[in-house]
């Protein structure tokens, strides 16, 4: 006999439930590729570096934010003061050792330095005049000797020729004790400037000796006063920027 077959519901339906399943899977897959979140980042070509890879040690550069100091500081320090009168070069620039940066002004200094630059001109130009004074007293001194000296031998030649006259009685008693006295002051006379002569060199060595140390103190001075004045122009230390 004939069954009445009743339709099923549609979402008993076998069709149905297959198409729902695949709908579902279709919109998770859609889900699950819109969803990625991955990080992406953009490189210009140009900034990529392709190279072959080779073996060698690995290096690892590590970028580190610092302050970049100088090996050696060297301060600049004005040994007199003064106004900025000249600037020789800007700042940077590079330098050698004893260039110059600048030139101080201090006229007090100058003053100063022009009036004991004068005063120890004169006094050097003193201790020289007594030096020539000296040698010329020492040059006096030994001509006066060589002059004795000479008398001397004259003296000495004459004695000597009226004494052999005299002992043979061919000359006169006062010719001989004429003679005779000329000599024995010549003596005397040799002794003394001989004397003089010792005496005046060993003074005049200690004096000239003390006269040149002197000069020499003096252009000492003349040295620091003109290392005073060198100072008011600042000079590189060393050589750099």
């Amino acid at each position: 006999m004939d069954r009445k077959i009743e339709k099923k519901p549609l979402y008993k339906r076998r069709n149905f439930q297959f198409s729902v399943g695949g709908g579902i899977l279709f919109l998770i897959l859609i889900i699950l590729i819109l969803s990625d979140t991955g990080s992406k980042l953009n490189v210009e070509k140009d900034k990529i570096t392709i190279s072959e890879v080779k073996m060698g040690d690995f290096q690892e550069f590590i970028p580190v934010t610092g302050n970049i100091m100088p090996k050696t500081t060297v301060f600049l320090d004005a040994v007199q003061g003064g106004a900025v009168e000249k600037k020789f070069v800007e700042e940077g620039a590079m330098l050698k050792k004893g260039d110059k940066i600048l030139k101080l002004s201090n006229t007090n200094l100058q003053l100063n330095a022009l009036q004991q630059e004068a005063l120890t001109y004169q006094q050097i130009n003193e201790a020289r005049n007594g030096r020539l004074s000296i040698e010329q007293n020492s040059i006096s001194i030994k001509r006066n000797l060589l002059s004795v000296q000479l008398t001397f031998l004259q003296d000495k030649r004459n004695f000597e020729r009226e004494k052999a006259l005299w002992e043979k009685k061919l000359t006169s008693k006062e010719s001989f004790e004429q003679a005779q006295d000329s000599y024995y002051n010549s003596v005397e006379q040799k002794n003394l400037a001989e004397e003089n002569f010792a005496k005046d060199s060993i003074k005049s060595v200690s004096q000239l000796l003390q006269i040149d140390e002197s000069i020499q103190r003096l252009q000492q001075n003349l040295s620091l006063i003109r290392e005073n004045i060198e100072n008011l122009t600042i000079k590189a230390p060393i050589t750099g920027a």
